[in-house]
């Protein structure tokens, strides 16, 4: 087969598959010697994927299976909505498992708190395990949404009436949450936000994209008891550590130690442990989902906060201290790494000369040409799907959704050339270049009298029996 079309609305979790066909279709893909059972005739791979494949056909696919979950007890219905991204029957099934929660004196936070709660941890978990990608997560964390919108009614008329029959809705704290620059995903967020309002705490949500300044001042205005970060993609990682080191840096933060959340489908205990909090001598918590994060809160502004935060920073400092004992890079000393760089004969080579020397000025540059450039490999790295561009879109892992979000972006792109979004200027230069030492010494023009600035490139110590360096080297002065 040269080319297949795949309807990606149609894609499925990897475990749901047909085991048989599962495993037989692994055999061929992954060239696997099959695992024969008792009596079977040992045949190739190809012939035994043959066996099964008139029952794969499209023609011959049972349609009267697809329903089958409808039967399956209600919250076990809300999981399997959840885990597939199926939105079709969440409203009236969220509304029966409230019922039947209501009727045994529950409240509609138990809804959140447990089926619905239960079925976003399968998710996450299949996410960790590879067999679910972050475009089904996404789906799914939709579902999740419009489950928890159809309870935000009872979830308001409980407080009226708490409020009214004298009861305690006096708030226990202020949170400043918000999700961080660079990434757009809020479901998670704005579900930790409702779970926290109905343990009455006040809560204050900044939305997406927010960048670090915002936060700290809008935390300083509000008089925030804690501040909380949010972000599904693998950069927001980096801008939760800018955002600790920043908190660091503001006496506000620094002097009276107010506590910072750590939350979001990439961030985990190690990484908050040895990348983020070692940036803020405040306490720092990574909170793994919506259910704990009021036990966090409280935790933080109850009288025992002191021993929490002693046992969180114990618990951390244990963490750090098994990832330093990891097995590291065997590392060359600084001459030896020297000694063994790149030798190059520039004695029987001519560098090409540049049709110019100097800098040159780019105005509106053709948009559709620039397209044409695009690295794409940045852009299926936020979307955690892993793999070279363009071998990601037949890749038999993650090939499905590369396709899918690749379309969208195309899409996109598309739109915003012909609508003319953008508006492309860009500046370059040839210069002329020496190495000196482990730099690059780059000049002004061809006389090579005036240096315009130098490059600093370190040099690679980790061992390598042939010589590199970070940065390329350069005709020799």
């Amino acid at each position: 087969m040269d080319m297949g079309i795949v309807n990606a609305g149609m894609v499925g979790v990897y475990d749901d598959l047909e085991p048989v066909l599962r495993e037989r279709v692994e055999d061929v893909v992954l060239n696997r010697q099959p695992v024969y059972q008792p009596g079977e005739a040992e045949l190739t791979p190809s012939e035994r994927l043959i066996e099964v494949a008139e029952t794969a056909k499209s023609g011959a696919k049972d349609d009267s299976k697809k329903n089958e979950w409808r039967a399956l007890p209600v919250r076990q219905r809300l999981s399997h909505a959840l885990v597939h991204g199926m939105n079709e029957h969440i409203v009236p099934d969220t509304e029966e498992v409230w019922q039947l929660i209501k009727a045994e004196g529950g409240r509609p936070l138990h809804v959140i708190e447990g089926p619905l709660m239960d079925g976003m941890n399968v998710v996450g978990d299949l996410f960790g395990q590879g067999k679910m990608f972050l475009p089904q997560v996404v789906k799914s964390a939709r579902v999740m949404k419009q489950a928890v919108a159809h309870l935000l009614p009872y979830i308001e008329a409980e407080k009226l009436l708490l409020e009214a029959a004298g009861g305690d809705v006096k708030t226990k704290g202020k949170i400043i949450i918000a999700t961080v620059k660079g990434d757009v995903h809020d479901i998670g967020k704005n579900i930790v936000t409702v779970v926290l309002q109905c343990n009455n705490f006040e809560v204050v949500n900044m939305g997406v994209m927010v960048p670090c300044h915002e936060i700290l001042a809008r935390a300083k205005v509000e008089g925030a008891d804690i501040v909380g970060l949010s972000g599904l993609i693998t950069p927001s990682l980096e801008e939760m550590q800018y955002v600790a080191a920043e908190m660091q840096k503001d006496e506000h933060f620094r002097i009276k130690k107010i506590p910072l959340l750590i939350g979001g489908a990439t961030t985990s205990r190690v990484h908050t442990a040895v990348k983020i909090s070692p940036h803020y001598e405040g306490p720092v918590v990574y909170v793994p989902d919506a259910s704990r994060s009021v036990s966090v809160a409280q935790s933080l502004l109850s009288d025992q906060a002191a021993k929490y935060i002693a046992e969180i920073n114990s618990d951390y400092d244990k963490v750090r201290t098994q990832h330093a004992n990891k097995k590291q890079t065997p590392m060359w000393p600084l001459a030896k790494a020297r000694a063994n760089a790149t030798r190059m004969d520039w004695a029987n080579y001519t560098p090409p000369v540049p049709k110019f020397i100097g800098r040159r000025v780019f105005k509106n540059f053709d948009l559709a040409e620039l397209a044409q450039y695009i690295d794409w490999g940045p852009f299926f790295q936020t979307w955690d799907l892993a793999g070279p561009f363009p071998a990601i879109l037949k890749d038999e892992v993650v090939g499905t959704e590369a396709v899918r979000v690749y379309a969208d972006a195309q899409r996109m792109l598309k739109r915003l050339i012909e609508g003319r979004w953008l508006t492309a200027s860009g500046v370059m230069a040839l210069l002329p270049a020496n190495s000196v030492g482990d730099d690059i010494e780059i000049y002004t023009d061809e006389s090579r009298s005036e240096v315009a600035m130098t490059w600093y490139g370190l040099r690679q110590q980790a061992e390598n029996r042939r010589g590199r360096r970070h940065a390329p080297q350069p005709l020799p002065g």
